[in-house]
């Protein structure tokens, strides 16, 4: 064995053990707040947006897993702390499509909310969604045979669902990314137009087919 070989031995076995319980004290105390911070994150309330009707069914489904709060114009006067200190609302509600609503959700909620959209399907590229920064869309609620406990429930809001393939989706996506579709429907509109122009000034219909095959 060599001299630093040695040395290196003589050093680790010179380490105090109070030295080496106060780093795994440390290390324990890190994990701790990593798990406090995580705990903090899952127990926060949900704020839910809709743009589409909220039935007076899943009101009653919601109230299961804690208490509701549906957001309303006899609240715009009332500070968003005292709101929430008086009705401790788990799950807070607000119609995107109301203007006072939009309003009040320009503050900031993030802190304290996890936010989840409900949307009609042809929503899905409304500006809204990325400009409240939600954690999850949905259309409808989690269903009741997936949920038995408010923890449950809440981690089936805020979790997306995994997605089969989708064939048709991934060819249509890369005829739309090389612009071929877009081509495309530019040289169709033009075309029809060509030809209702034709038909319009009295064009003979062999003239008429030439422009729509041409154009």
């Amino acid at each position: 064995m060599s001299e630093k070989d040695e040395n290196n031995e003589k050093n680790e076995k010179d380490i105090p053990i109070d030295v080496e319980k106060h780093v795994n004290n440390v290390d324990e105390k890190d994990e701790k707040d990593e798990k406090d911070e995580k705990d903090e994150k899952d127990e926060k309330d949900i704020l839910i947006i809709y743009s589409r009707d909220i039935t007076r069914r899943e009101v009653v489904r919601l109230q299961q897993y804690g208490n509701v709060l549906e957001y309303d114009d006899c609240h715009i006067n009332i500070p968003v702390d005292s709101l929430i200190e008086s009705f401790h609302p788990h799950y807070f509600l607000f119609d995107v499509r109301k203007k006072n609503h939009r309003l009040f959700l320009t503050k900031d909620f993030r802190s304290r909310y996890h936010i989840i959209c409900m949307i009609r399907w042809y929503d899905m590229l409304e500006d809204f969604i990325e400009d409240v920064e939600c954690d999850n869309v949905i259309k409808e609620l989690p269903s009741e045979d997936l949920t038995n406990s408010q923890k449950e429930f809440d981690k089936t809001l805020l979790h997306p669902k995994i997605r089969r393939p989708n064939c048709c989706k991934n060819v249509f996506e890369q005829l739309l990314g090389c612009g071929y579709v877009y081509r495309y429907c530019i040289s169709s509109v033009r075309s029809l137009f060509l030809q209702y122009v034709c038909t319009c000034i009295g064009a003979p219909p062999p003239v008429i087919c030439v422009i729509g095959m041409v154009a």
